[in-house]
């Protein structure tokens, strides 16, 4: 297929996250276990005519004028989106699956594993690896629908046309032009990417051999539980998790005394924008910080009610924008310069060994879109690795289960204290001791 050769530039979002890299691989990921076989060729199928229909999939990033752009790859091989493993035990090569490599540079921004069973007995794993600067949590979950629909269409002998969304689309409108006079933001925004703060994951050194996650998986018993529960205090399921993060977190530092933790919590700042796209396949979403005080002699209720009352005072105030203006600042300075300062601000991140702890809500998987195509027993999000201190948290839900997720590098974090935390999670979170969490290291 011939395509014709344009460039777009980035917008300060996609900008930003090219700038991440330094200190991140900035690539996300969706597992997806299925109860029987999928059909590779089907699925090559299906994932060309996807990322036909968003091209920035099929983008590489360029650098020209001290800006940069996105470049269509002209030609795409198909092993280049989707490739092949096999296992009796597909569970036993998911690492190697998401160890896959994304280059923004190099491209394409996403590439499926497919780890086929040589065990009739169990299903295949597919595994949905996108790099950031493509597109966001939510972004990876409508591309995974689009993939996945046209696999059942073309499955059904069945057609639709795709009208591919313009790389222009891309070009969001600024932050400031979203800001009214009466949410104007008139001191300098602070930066929220939290550089150097007091608390950390307590870590063991700055080296990463090895990327690592720690997952933690919630039966629909649970869920259901914990969603009645939350429902009686008059909070979201995004408070209760920030809720239960920094009360695990407080007694990972072995301080009987009351503290205060903070916490990134992403947002996602479609909101603000006056028209929705049927499919939206961006990276536009940012973080602000929670501090949540968290009392030693208070319950998982109050901290969780403290944690609804913060959250909402922030909301009113149009949280994430203030991040947003930061992208645009670096934006207009230039790659170059943009560059050295968040190299400068790492460092000073590595001498000072302290990085507040990023948590995403990432939201509900489509359940009844994937069950569509093949039964499917779990479906979950895994975040992207940022090198220590960086630590990064993430939830999703799918069928009524829950998974809580980290993504982090070993030896740097000790896999024996992440265990502890995790614990401490799972303890902490309603219905422990009747329906207690399933934990795993990939």
């Amino acid at each position: 297929m011939q395509y014709e050769h344009r460039k777009y530039p980035l917008h300060p979002f996609d900008f930003f996250s090219d700038l991440l890299c330094i200190f991140s691989n900035q690539i996300s990921h969706l597992v997806i276990e299925f109860e029987s076989s999928i059909d590779q060729e089907i699925l090559k199928k299906a994932t060309e005519i996807a990322t036909i229909a968003e091209p920035v999939t099929r983008c590489r990033v360029k650098r020209d004028i001290d800006m940069l752009w996105w470049d269509e790859i002209p030609e795409i091989r198909s092993d280049e989106l989707v490739k092949c493993l096999s296992s009796p035990e597909p569970i036993s090569v998911l690492h190697d699956a998401l160890s896959t490599t994304i280059d923004p540079y190099q491209g394409p921004l996403i590439r499926l594993v497919l780890i086929k069973s040589a065990d009739q007995k169990r299903g295949d794993i597919l595994v949905v690896n996108v790099h950031h600067i493509s597109m966001d949590g939510r972004g990876l979950k409508d591309m995974v629908n689009l993939i996945l629909n046209q696999y059942r269409l073309i499955q059904s002998e069945e057609t639709e046309k795709l009208i591919p969304t313009s790389l222009k689309q891309r070009e969001l409108p600024r932050v400031s032009s979203l800001i009214n006079q009466e949410n104007r933001i008139t001191s300098p925004p602070e930066s929220t990417i939290s550089w150097s703060d007091d608390f950390t994951i307590p870590y063991l050194s700055l080296m990463s051999d090895r990327q690592s996650y720690s997952v933690l998986h919630l039966q629909p018993e649970r869920t259901k539980l914990i969603h009645e529960i939350r429902k009686e205090w008059n909070v979201t399921i995004n408070d209760l998790m920030l809720a239960t993060i920094a009360r695990a977190c407080a007694q990972m530092t072995d301080k009987n005394e009351d503290m205060e933790i903070s916490l990134l919590n992403t947002v996602d700042l479609r909101r603000y924008l006056p028209h929705n796209s049927v499919r939206s396949v961006h990276n536009f979403s940012t973080a602000f910080v929670v501090e949540i005080l968290v009392r030693k002699d208070e319950s998982l209720r109050d901290t969780a009610m403290h944690v609804k009352t913060v959250v909402d005072a922030i909301k009113r105030g149009k949280p994430g924008l203030d991040g947003a203006l930061e992208a645009e600042r670096l934006y207009a300075e230039g790659h170059c310069a943009a560059k050295k300062e968040i190299e400068k601000r790492w460092e000073e991140n590595i001498t000072s060994g302290k990085r507040i702890p990023l948590f995403s809500n990432t939201g509900i998987i489509d359940g009844e879109l994937i069950n569509a195509v093949i039964p499917v027993h779990d479906a979950y999000i895994l975040p992207n690795h940022s090198l220590a201190p960086a630590f990064f948290f993430a939830l999703s839900n799918f069928n009524d289960r829950i998974t809580i997720s980290a993504a982090y590098y070993k030896p740097a974090f000790d896999i024996i204290a992440i265990e502890r935390l995790f614990n401490e999670i799972d303890q902490t979170i309603p219905g422990y001791s009747t329906y207690p969490g399933i934990y795993s290291v990939i």
